[in-house]
C-alpha cells in the first residue's frame, strides 16, 4: 500500500468574539501615494470582499469581533497581507501596494506540452481528487507559471493574477492568492499556502439545497473541524478517535515497517495536550504523531483504490473504521476557538485530510448547523 504525505497549510486565523457588526475601512494607494480603483479587497478564508471604487476607498461591513488576515491585490502589484484585530471599534486603514518587479519584464509564452503536463498535476494537488475537486473549473490557468527541479524532483508553480475557481459540487466562486505551491510527485507530497476569498453562487432551489449538503459533507471530517473539536475537547462527540503512534519518526512515509512504530490504544486525553493562553486561545502540544479516524463518514472508494488509504497502517488490533489521517507537529501551535491554528506550518496532515484539498474548502466561518 503506497502511503501519500500531504502538508497543508491553514489559511486564515480567526478569533470571533461576542461583538458583531463591526466595519472595516480604508483606502489602496500605490507607490506613489496614488488611489489605486479596481484593487481587491477581502479577509482570508471569508466571504467578505469587495473592490476599491475610483478613489481607491473600500468598505467592509458587519464583521464580528476577531482576528483576521487583510489581503489586498491588483495585478502587476505584490499581494499585501496584514493581521487585523478588530476588537470593539472600527477600523480605518491606508495600504499601500508595491509593484512586483517581474512584470517590468514580463514575456508571453505559449504554453507547451511541459507547461500543459504540469497544468495537471498542479490542478490534481491544488483542487485536489475527490468528487468534489473534479467538478471544479480553473477559470484562468494561463497565469500560471511552473518551474521543475530534475535533481530534487520538486515543482513549483506561481500565479501572476488571482486563481479563480468555480466549484459546482458545493456552490462557490474562489478567488485565491496563491503564496506558495511545490509538489514532488516521488516522494508523495504537497505544500500550498494561499489565501481564498469565496462568493456563492446563485441557482435554483434544488441546486442550492444540494449545495448546503455538500458542503455539510466537506466540513464533516476536515481539518477544521477537527481543530475546533479539539479546542472545545470534544472530538468523541463530534465523531473523531484519535490515538497516538509511538516512536514514529515526523514525516517520514518509510516507518511503517520499523519494528518498535506502533499505535498506543489509550484514547488521547486532549486536556493533557492543550494549555490555555486567554480565553479565546489554546497551545496545543505533543510529541508522538496523532492518528485520528473519522467515523461518521466513509473513505471513498476511488480513494482507497488509489493506494491513498492510511487504514490498518500501524495497527495490530481492531480500530473503529472510518477516514483515517495522521497529523505530525514540528512545534508549538496556538489554536484559536474557531480551529485556525498558528503557525501554520506546524502541522503536517497526512491520509485523508491532507489529501481533500481547495476542492473541499468551505469558508472559515461555516457553521454547518446554520446552513
Amino acid at each position: 500500500m503506497r502511503t501519500i504525505f500531504h502538508i497543508l497549510f491553514a489559511v486564515l486565523c480567526l478569533s470571533a468574539r461576542a461583538q458583531n457588526g463591526l466595519e472595516l475601512k480604508g483606502r489602496v494607494i500605490d507607490e506613489r501615494k496614488a488611489a489605486m480603483p479596481g484593487a481587491t479587497v477581502f479577509l482570508g478564508g471569508t466571504k467578505y470582499a469587495t473592490t476599491s471604487d475610483t478613489a481607491g476607498s473600500f468598505r467592509l461591513t458587519g464583521l464580528k469581533a476577531a482576528d483576521y488576515k487583510l489581503i489586498v491585490k491588483v495585478v502587476g502589484y505584490r499581494p499585501l497581507v496584514r493581521s487585523i484585530a478588530l476588537r470593539d471599534k472600527n477600523q480605518e486603514l491606508t495600504l499601500q501596494l508595491e509593484p512586483d518587479p517581474k512584470y517590468l519584464k514580463a514575456v508571453t509564452v505559449k504554453p507547451d506540452k511541459s507547461w500543459l503536463d504540469n497544468l495537471e498535476t498542479f490542478k490534481q494537488q491544488f483542487l485536489g481528487e475527490s468528487d468534489n475537486a473534479g467538478l471544479c473549473k480553473l477559470v484562468n490557468p494561463g497565469v500560471l507559471n511552473f518551474s521543475y527541479d530534475r535533481r530534487t524532483g520538486d515543482l513549483t508553480a506561481t500565479a501572476d493574477e488571482m486563481l479563480i475557481v468555480t466549484n459546482k459540487q458545493l456552490g462557490y466562486r474562489l478567488k485565491y492568492v496563491l503564496v506558495q505551491f511545490t509538489c514532488n510527485s516521488d516522494k508523495g507530497s504537497v505544500l500550498f499556502e494561499g489565501f481564498p476569498a469565496f462568493e456563492e453562487l446563485h441557482g435554483s432551489a434544488d441546486e442550492e439545497a444540494q449545495w448546503k449538503a455538500n458542503r455539510r459533507l466537506a466540513y464533516y471530517g476536515s481539518i477544521p473541524h477537527f481543530m475546533r473539536s479539539v479546542y472545545n475537547q470534544n472530538c468523541k462527540a463530534e465523531g473523531f478517535v484519535v490515538f497516538k503512534i509511538k516512536n514514529r519518526p515526523p514525516m517520514s512515509s518509510q516507518a511503517a515497517g520499523k519494528v518498535g512504530v506502533k499505535i498506543d490504544y489509550s484514547p488521547v486525553a486532549f486536556d493533557s495536550l492543550l494549555t490555555v493562553v486567554d480565553e479565546h486561545h489554546k497551545q496545543l502540544g505533543f510529541n508522538d504523531a496523532l492518528y485520528v479516524i473519522f467515523t461518521k463518514q466513509k473513505e471513498p472508494m476511488g480513494y482507497a483504490d488509489g493506494g491513498h488509504s492510511l487504514a490498518g497502517v500501524y495497527t495490530t488490533r481492531s480500530v473503529p473504521q472510518g477516514q483515517v489521517s495522521i497529523i505530525n507537529r514540528s512545534g508549538l501551535v496556538l489554536v484559536d476557538e474557531n480551529g485556525a491554528f498558528l503557525p501554520t506550518a506546524s502541522l503536517y496532515f497526512e491520509g485523508f485530510m491532507g489529501w481533500k484539498k481547495v476542492g473541499d474548502l468551505v469558508p472559515f466561518e461555516y457553521d454547518p448547523t446554520a446552513d
